[in-house]
């Protein structure tokens, strides 16, 4: 048990120094580029929208830690959030799948880590269908009001079916082939629907609204035209979100952003 903390410590000062890095390169290889880019940056609208991001992951925190209690009774799960939060830093460098390695590597030993893979890929899905849904529809009604209301609506629809099984009869038929399941992997514990409901709207709006605000900090856009870049970004999300080995997508995100925005 100690050898394995004293590797994981090494595996995350290693990560951290690839992330900087990497980081590094990205800014010395354009410094003037970059600097002109936050020159043009309002940094109040930019601060809110950072805020906004870092509420709506301590909110996906919470989210990840409700689904894996739903699979176990963990007494202690507030340490969990603290897990999930360091293992979004390494999706950046090298990838996802080291964030959940990581997250393997750090949970009580009564997770079995078919269950961790599960959970991640049903925060995955249900993040894809809400967001998804807000995308399609923002990009032909731009109404923040309009997004509100299917937020709630495919959260509610989220609730009813992960409560029949749904969800994780999809995820059954999807991972299979790849994952081999335990007894208690699929069963459910008895949870609240009204706070699924509540945690994903709350997380959606978070990540929506501090997407668009960062819209208006960089560039001059008006609400309407700000939601429709937004609506862009989330449905190249989707896209970058089914890349694993590929850094939170980088790339497929971009290349996905720019295509739809040129439509």
């Amino acid at each position: 048990m100690q050898r394995k903390s004293i590797l994981i410590r090494i595996l995350s000062v290693a990560l951290v120094v690839v992330a900087c890095g990497f980081i590094y390169h990205l800014l010395a290889e354009d410094w003037g580029q970059f600097l002109r880019s936050i020159a043009a940056v309002n940094p109040r609208l930019f601060g809110i929208s950072v805020a906004l991001g870092l509420l709506a992951n301590m909110v996906a925190a919470y989210f990840y830690v409700f689904l894996l209690r739903g699979h176990h009774d963990l007494h202690h799960w507030r340490p969990l959030i603290k897990i999930f939060l360091i293992s979004q830093v390494v999706r950046y460098v090298p990838g996802k799948v080291w964030s959940y390695l990581y997250q393997m590597s750090l949970l009580p030993v009564e997770v079995r880590k078919t269950t961790t893979v599960l959970t991640n890929v049903e925060m995955i899905l249900i993040s894809m269908l809400v967001v998804g849904g807000a995308g399609v529809l923002a990009l032909f009604w731009p109404s923040f009001f309009g997004i509100f209301v299917v937020v709630v609506c495919l959260s509610a629809a989220v609730s009813f079916s992960y409560r029949l099984g749904l969800i994780d009869w999809v995820l059954k038929k999807l991972l299979r082939p790849f994952v081999r399941f335990g007894v208690y992997d699929l069963k459910k514990r008895p949870y609240n629907p009204v706070e699924m409901i509540l945690v994903i709207t709350v997380w959606a709006m978070l990540v929506i609204t501090s997407l668009t605000v960062a819209m208006h900090a960089i560039w001059p856009l008006s609400t309407n035209e700000s939601i429709v870049y937004t609506a862009c970004l989330l449905l190249s999300w989707i896209l970058s979100a089914l890349v694993f080995i590929v850094p939170v997508g980088i790339g497929v995100r971009e290349t996905g952003f720019v295509a739809l925005s040129t439509l």
